[in-house]
This record gives structure tokens, sequence and C-alpha cells, in this order.
């Protein structure tokens, strides 16, 4: 399993880095219309992003069935713990692209996540609980990130405050 995670992270990361495919992809995904003035074939784009997308699914599902003894067909939203599980990764490796390459956060944050839950597991919550301190995590992850330049914003107002007191109570 670790060979083929191996094999599939250096697939993401040269094409995601290093292919104009990965700057395209990029690119739509900033801003559609400035991606379509500039002269990129989104159509094209999308569609290999869709092919990309199910060669990955498809390896992630032989991975899948090989560490699991079998597979159990599931209807409505019982399979929305595993696509919940991704995004929340995904979420987590977006925030830690502000501090490393997008290639390694998105890895991190998605192992990060399983460990979580496999330690949730290990520790004996029910998937309610389970769910809700995951989502606990993943809000606490999204708030720190929205807010961490909060506090230098505060004080550079506030020092903005006092210089114009200053200047004011100068000036009278």
């Amino acid at each position: 399993c670790y060979v083929i995670l191996l094999v599939m992270f250096l697939l993401f990361t040269y094409v995601n880095s290093f292919t104009t495919f990965g700057a395209n992809m990029l690119a739509i995904g900033s801003n559609i219309k400035i991606a379509d003035s500039a002269g990129i074939n989104i159509d094209r784009v999308k569609l290999t992003s869709f092919v990309l997308s199910g060669l990955f699914l498809g390896v992630a599902g032989v991975v899948y069935i090989s560490t699991n003894a079998s597979v159990i067909g599931v209807t409505g939203f019982a399979s929305s713990v595993m696509i919940f599980d991704g995004i929340m990764g995904v979420f987590v490796g977006m925030v830690l692209t502000r501090y490393i390459s997008f290639n390694i956060a998105i890895l991190i944050g998605a192992l990060t996540i399983r460990m979580l839950s496999a330690g949730l597991v290990a520790c004996g919550f029910s998937s309610e609980i389970r769910g809700v301190l995951t989502g606990l995590f993943l809000f606490i992850v999204i708030s720190y990130s929205t807010n961490a330049g909060l506090m230098d914003r505060i004080k550079a107002k506030k020092l903005v405050i006092e210089k114009a007191k200053a200047e004011i109570a100068g000036s009278n």
C-alpha cells in the first residue's frame, strides 16, 4: 500500500506541479472567466481532470478492496463518512498550504484526518461522537487559519488610533 501511495503521490505531484495541465487547473480553479479569456480550453481540462480523478479513485478502490476483506454496498448517505474524511483532509491541507507545498499539504491533511479517525476509533467512541469531534477539529483548524493574523491587525489598528490621539492632543 505504501508503494502505491508513493507512486500515486509522485504522479499527483508531477501532474500538479510540472505540467501545463496542472497550471491550467490552477488557473481554472482560481477564476474560470479569466482562464477562458487567457485561451485555456476549459472543457478539455475538465475532461482530463475527470479522467485523472477516475484513475486515482480506481487505484483507491483497489487499495481499499485489498486492505478490507469485503466491500458492503451501501445506500443513501451511508458512504458520506468516507467522503467527508477526504474533504476534511483537503481542508486541513489547504490551511497548511500557507506554510508548505500544496502537494505535501494535501498528503499531510489526509493523513492527519485519517489518524484522527483511527485514534477516535481506538478510544472506543461511537460514530456520532467521532463525527462531532472530527468536525470540531476541522472547525478549530479553519478558525485558526481564518484568524491567523487577527491579533496583529488589532494591534496595528490600536497603534494607528494611539498615534492619531497623540497627534490630536499635540495640535490642541
